[in-house]
């Protein structure tokens, strides 16, 4: 409070000057003086997205009334790597791209969020979920719903791999026409540009749209679907062409859960922000 700060700040100096520990000259200066401008504090020093998540992750467990000692996964340095990389990165980017400079100037500022985890355990050992905790304490990488994109598409060529596919297994790159519900839906590739008949693993490392897309049409959107939850997807995707490219909105810690599994060679884990919790008795709780 910036009144309070300057009444209290005015006081101390009108004591010291009766006490003459200043001079009336160094008084008078310093009562004019402005008070400093308050540094806006970012995520940068501690780990309030984190430490959001592990409350959270207590509440769901139903331990609060019996943790007493909570050991989480996090790793300050990479926690703190992250932090920065995040701030600085966001920070060039809105310095060089034309649209983004607009929007800070309009007041709308770039976001973004960072999640890392061990593959083997599931443990997660840095979460950045924005820049500013103070401004806002939304939660972006827990709460934080988003297109997938091109994200998906591993799990579109995992469908026809476990259907009897290779990698090295024809697929046609062209443009085409996918009718469903008395609709059509056509795929482009990104730089409109396609190469006729090309092998499967081409088209996941290029990215390309249409071959996947033709591979999805293949093996049927239920089937992709379903693989996608068996995962570690959770949000809802829809029996739509588009969800095959991406189309589908989910939570990146869901994300990072089912690219784990690949990690994993098929085996699934739970993400944790806990490694374990101790009663007041020090037993192990949770673990």
């Amino acid at each position: 409070n910036a009144d309070h700060a300057l009444t209290r700040r005015n006081l101390v100096l009108t004591k010291m000057k009766e006490l003459k520990l200043i001079s009336e000259n160094e008084f008078n200066s310093a009562v004019k003086a402005e008070l400093p401008k308050a540094v806006e504090i970012k995520a940068s020093e501690t780990a309030p997205y984190y430490f959001d998540a592990v409350r959270k992750q207590i509440d769901a467990l139903n331990l609060a009334s019996e943790a007493r000692a909570i050991f989480t996964s996090l790793d300050l340095d990479l926690q703190q790597t992250a932090q920065n990389s995040l701030q600085s990165h966001i920070s060039d980017l809105e310095k060089n791209r034309k649209n983004l400079i607009k929007n800070k100037e309009k007041g709308l500022k770039l976001e973004g969020l960072v999640v890392s985890t061990e593959n083997k355990t599931g443990l997660i050992t840095a979460l950045v979920g924005g820049q500013n905790y103070k401004l806002t304490q939304f939660n972006r990488a827990l709460n934080g719903k988003r297109q997938i994109g091109s994200l998906v598409k591993p799990f579109v060529y995992l469908l026809a791999l476990q259907n009897g596919d290779s990698p090295t297994t024809e697929v046609e790159d062209s443009k085409f026409v996918w009718k469903y519900d008395k609709r059509s839906w056509s795929p482009d590739n990104y730089e409109k540009t396609y190469h006729g008949i090309i092998p499967m693993y081409y088209g996941l490392k290029e990215s390309l749209n249409a071959p996947t897309a033709r591979v999805a049409q293949k093996y049927g959107l239920k089937p992709l679907i379903d693989l996608a939850h068996t995962l570690g997807f959770t949000s809802e995707m829809s029996e739509t062409p588009a969800t095959c490219l991406g189309a589908s909105t989910h939570y990146p810690i869901e994300v990072i859960d089912a690219y784990r599994t690949f990690a994993n060679l098929g085996q699934f884990t739970n993400s944790s922000f806990i490694e374990r919790i101790n009663n007041d008795s020090q037993q192990t709780i949770y673990e």
